[in-house]
């Protein structure tokens, strides 16, 4: 197929557009910089700018979606839908413009807001975040899109993706626990969903080849979940480091307030604070039931995923 990226020379984009030439499929790249990618051809450019987009001169045979503003540390929250909302504007208006009839878009867990537990793709969405909230926009304009132009539409909400080159919190917490320097705040029995990279983007390819309905909308998980706990223990044996301990929140949130403190004396940001202790003791477990029914099976467990993102 002929198949274009809207944001592939990010962490996610890059794996998908080297899946996607590995199954012969010819694909074009458009983003704010190049990719490292030699054989995808990139489109510099910027979707916030219409005119970037109409440098877009073929018609494609699907369009994978993945350009957003996601970090949660945007001092400017007007940036997220900047982008992510009125940046899809553009690039819808692009599709009006031109013979493109299937969609894949990368949406997030964080519509389901800051805190949930077996969330399914049919409950209501209740974000709490300005990302989450932006990404709840964006989902609204593309089914409003493919219902009224008879587009087949699909949305993924991945959980927290890692692997090697991401800067996730999962990755932190893999080079922290391989340094020794992560502690279990409180009893570490809450659930979380995470994916490995490779393992969604063998997902996002199957998925876009299976017609389900017109519109759908899909969680991904490399399931089942696991606890924290359970999840440091897995990471603590493949990376050969000590056992991570557990400390009471009170003496984390002492801890991180001295932290602060003394970055602050120094005038630099520091990279802890209680926003992250409170993630990572919160649950936000998503729902594997319409996962499941489509007998996708994903190549890497999680001991294998986390072998790949510590040694490569």
């Amino acid at each position: 197929m002929k198949c274009l990226v809207i944001g592939g020379s990010g962490f996610i984009g890059s794996f998908l557009i080297k899946k996607l030439i590995s199954e012969k499929n010819e694909v074009v790249n458009f983003d704010l910089q190049d990719s490292n990618i030699s054989e995808v051809s990139t489109i510099i450019g910027d979707i916030n700018n219409r005119e970037d987009l109409e440098d877009i001169k073929s018609d494609f045979d699907i369009v994978y979606i993945l350009a957003a503003v996601h970090k949660d540390d945007v001092s400017d929250y007007t940036e997220y839908y900047r982008t992510n909302c009125n940046g899809l504007d553009n690039i819808i208006n692009f599709f009006k413009h031109n013979k493109i009839d299937r969609i894949v878009y990368f949406s997030s867990a964080a519509v389901y807001g800051d805190t949930f537990i077996d969330a399914s793709e049919e409950q209501n969405l209740t974000p709490e975040s300005h990302y989450g909230k932006s990404k709840v926009k964006a989902e609204k304009k593309l089914i409003d899109l493919a219902s009224k132009y008879k587009k087949e539409l699909k949305i993924i909400r991945p959980s927290v993706v890692f692997g090697s080159g991401s800067k996730s919190n999962m990755n932190r917490l893999i080079n922290y626990i391989s340094q020794n320097k992560f502690f279990i705040v409180g009893k570490g029995n809450n659930l979380k969903s995470i994916c490995y990279v490779e393992n969604l983007v063998d997902f996002t390819i199957y998925i876009s080849k299976k017609t389900v309905s017109k519109i759908d909308i899909f969680n991904y998980l490399d399931y089942p979940n696991y606890s924290i706990r359970e999840i440091c223990d897995k990471i603590s044996f493949i990376s050969n480091s000590g056992k991570v301990k557990n400390i009471p929140y009170l003496v984390a949130n002492l801890g991180v307030f001295v932290i602060q403190s003394f970055y602050f004396i120094i005038n630099r940001k520091a990279t802890i604070n209680m926003n992250r202790i409170k993630k990572s003791m919160s649950n936000t477990s998503l729902s594997y039931k319409k996962l499941d029914s489509l007998n996708f099976k994903s190549r890497y467990n999680l001991n294998d995923s986390i072998y790949k993102t510590l040694n490569r």
